[in-house]
Parts: C-alpha cells; structure tokens; sequence
C-alpha cells in the first residue's frame, strides 16, 4: 500500500514547487475519482440514468488523464484541466439549479483547488471565469429570485477565496524557493568542502609518498653509512694489527717490529699483542725492534719494560734491538734503568745471540 502510493505520488519533474503542485492536483484528481465512484449509486434514483453514468464516467476519464499528465511532469497543463473540468461540471449543475443563489456559493469551490494546484498568478484567472459564470448566471435568472445582499455575497466570496489561496501560494512558494536556494548552498558547500578534503587528501598522499622516499633514502644511506663505518672498522683492525706485526723466525722465537711515534694507545696495542702471540706461539724468545721509532719517552720506555716483564712471567726472554744513538741518549737522560734487558744494534746480532745461547744449551 505504502509502495503504491509513494508509485502515485511521484511527479517526475526536477523543480520542488512544481512536484509539491503535481502531488496535490494528483490528490484532489483521485479524491473525484472515489466521489464519483461512491455517486453511482444516487444515479439510479434520478430519472435519466444513462446519462448520468455517461456523465461520471467521462469525468473519471478526464480525471485519470489528469494524474497521467501529472505524473509525467506536465503539472501545469494536468492542474489547469483538474480546475477547469470541476469548474465546468459545479458551473453546469450550478446553473441548472434552480435554486441559484443557494447552489452559487459552490463556484468558490474551483478556486480554492486552484490555490493549491496552480501558479500564485494562474488563480486570478480561475477567479476571473468563475465571476464571469456568475454574472451569467445573475442574467439568466431573474433579478427577484436572488436578493441584491446575496448577489453581493456571492460575487465577493470567490475573491475573498482567491485572495487567500494567492497568499498562501505565494508564501508556500517563497518558502520553497529558499528551502531550494538554501539546500542548493548547502550541496555547493558539500562539494566545496568535499573538494577541499580531495586537495588535502591529495596534498597528504603526496607529501607521504615524499616522505616516505625521503625516509627510504635515509635509511639506504643509513645502511650505506653502517656498511662504510663496519669497513673502516675492519681496516682499522687490520691496521691495528699491521702496525704491530709479530713474525715468527722459528718455533720458538717471534720478532715485532715497531714503526712510527708510540703513543699510549699504542704501547697498550703492543703490550695485547705481544702477550697474546706469546701465549700461542709458546714462544721462549721476543725479539722488540725499535729501529723505525723515531723518539722514546719514559712512557715508550716504561711500556716496553712492562712487556718484558709479562714476557718474563710467562718464560719469555725479551731482546731489544734497534736502538740508535739518539734514541740512547734519550733514555739514558730520562734515567730510565733497563735491568738485565739484553740489547743489540741490529736483528742480525739478536738472532746471532740466540743461536749461540741455543748451541751453548
């Protein structure tokens, strides 16, 4: 039920005011329709029967041809049928009436359905050609049927109805007008602000995917940055262990060649390397060559006479060789005592000393 009526009521036509006067001309067409249906029987009362069926059925055809046009969206065309159509059949029974001025307050009828179907200014023609069906009829009929009071009554009622429907018409109009203008504002502010959120999700996409390359970038120069830091340590460790070489001459006898200045890192550097190199070689003799330094301090001399006393724990003898007469004076003047340290000019003497110590052995 709900379906079909919502089927009835639907005016094809894009325009508020003009669906708004379709649904109510569709209304008051099928409100005719079912007092003609329910009028039928009364018609058997009358004299002319068929007539008067003939009469209600072209009525409900005109009547159904008006919902047709106004479903389709010519309202105009749909409400302008509606009005004239009742206002010809009230015109006629008014008019065969005999009892005019008591039957003539109906014309008003026309235009009070015009008020709701047609245009504010298409109701001052309905109440145009209802004052003209009325003063027809004030001519036909004779003057002293109808008092000049009721005459004026009559004759002023359709105005006064008209006036009326006008306003209310033109108010419902207006109103509409800025209902339409006012959702017109709201769906350009949706579309606005569905467009700005567009840009901005746009905008955010974008600045993302910027970040994001930015971010992937950093992390492939982070990884590029580890990967050089883990070579730079690696050839750091190779150079460590380059600039503190051990060499093993025999199987139980190392040499490591010291170049460049010694520094406190250094001097540590050599003491970790002789002591481990010692435990796995098992070494019996250490061979320190200090040819390629160019200074000894009492830091280089005291660190030196720390691996010769490690050395010694572990079964060690330490030779130190290389010393030039600079580096000599150096220590001598820092009053730094070598002990028992066995020393000589070249490698060649350490290992001639060795080898004379082995074969005496």
């Amino acid at each position: 039920m709900r379906q079909s009526l919502d089927w009835l009521l639907t005016i094809a036509h894009p325009d508020q005011e003009t669906r708004r006067r379709g649904r109510n001309t569709v209304v008051l067409a099928t409100g005719l329709i079912i007092f003609a249906i329910l009028f039928i029987p009364v018609t058997f009362e009358q004299g002319n029967i068929l007539v008067a069926q003939l009469i209600i059925s072209v009525g409900i055809l005109i009547l159904l041809g008006v919902i047709w046009l106004a479903r389709s969206g010519r309202v105009t065309e749909a409400a302008l049928l509606l009005v004239i159509t009742t206002l010809a059949g009230f015109s006629v029974g008014i008019v065969t009436n005999p009892e005019f001025s008591s039957s003539s307050f109906l014309i008003a009828l026309p235009v009070l359905m015009a008020s709701v179907t047609l245009r504010p200014k298409q109701i001052w023609l309905i109440f145009a050609i209802c004052e003209m069906i009325l003063v027809l009829g004030y001519v036909v009929f004779p003057k002293e049927q109808v008092s000049n009071n009721v005459r004026v009554g009559v004759i002023l009622l359709p105005g006064l109805v008209a006036l009326m429907g006008y306003l209310g018409a033109q108010s419902t109009s207006f109103a509409l007008q800025a209902a339409q203008s006012s959702r017109k504002e709201a769906e350009a502010a949706a579309q606005a602000l569905e467009a700005i959120n567009t840009n901005l999700e746009a905008t955010v996409s974008e600045r993302t995917g910027a970040l994001q390359a930015a971010l992937a970038e950093v992390q492939m120069r982070v990884e590029e940055q580890n990967r050089l830091l883990g070579e730079v340590e690696a050839h750091r460790l190779t150079i460590r262990e380059l600039s503190v070489p051990v060499i093993p001459i025999t199987a139980s006898t190392l040499v490591m060649p010291l170049v460049g200045a010694l520094d406190s890192s250094r001097i540590l550097q050599v003491q970790e390397q002789a002591l481990q190199s010692l435990e796995s070689w098992r070494a019996r003799h250490l061979i320190l060559d200090i040819t390629g330094v160019p200074l000894v301090d009492s830091q280089v001399a005291l660190g030196l006479l720390t691996v010769v006393r490690s050395a010694k724990l572990l079964g060690t003898e330490v030779m130190l060789v290389g010393i030039r007469p600079e580096v000599a004076q150096s220590i001598v003047g820092l009053g730094v005592h070598l002990g028992e340290l066995y020393t000589a000019s070249n490698l060649q003497m350490a290992l001639n000393h060795i080898g004379l110590r082995s074969v005496e052995a």
